[in-house]
């Protein structure tokens, strides 16, 4: 079984991580790809092409703090998984651009590795501001066709 879980700084993100911890190293077998999307890189970026020096990413500091945050947040999730039983070995990390919208991209990000099940948290808006912002864990439903989706309240 392969799960994407996906997070980003918040609290809403970090339920589902404690969640799928308390789940996941039961399932024998399972694999874990933790993922963040991010607008700080541009896509087609080769911000982690590891065969060379990592670029600036615009030249802007805000961004690299705010790359820095994510990867300390996955390595945060990956070390949670640990704790509560999951091998290390089968836990995966990636922060990639922002390409089409977040829900679209969790789930072809799910897609492209064979996952069977997306985690995702959910933020509590109003219905207001729901039919205004969208909804990344909506989104997520409504685009995931033929695959598992545990919406994290």
């Amino acid at each position: 079984m392969k799960i994407l879980i996906a997070l980003d700084n918040s609290p809403d993100s970090w339920r589902a991580v404690e969640y799928s911890a308390g789940i996941l190293p039961c399932l024998p077998d399972s694999e874990v790809h933790l993922l963040s999307l991010t607008p700080a890189i541009p896509p087609g970026s080769r911000q982690f092409d590891q065969s060379s020096p990592p670029p600036e990413v615009h030249g802007d500091e805000d961004y690299q703090q705010e790359l820095q945050k994510l990867r300390g947040a996955l390595q945060a999730a990956a070390d949670l998984l640990v704790r509560n039983g999951m091998p290390a070995v089968r836990i995966l990390q990636s922060i990639q651009p922002v390409h089409i919208s977040l829900g679209q991209d969790i789930v072809d990000v799910a897609e492209k590795r064979g996952c069977d099940t997306i985690v995702v948290g959910r933020r509590g808006l109003s219905l207001v501001r729901k039919l205004l912002l969208g909804s990344v864990s909506s989104e997520v439903v409504q685009k995931a066709a033929g695959l598992t989706v545990w919406v994290v309240e």
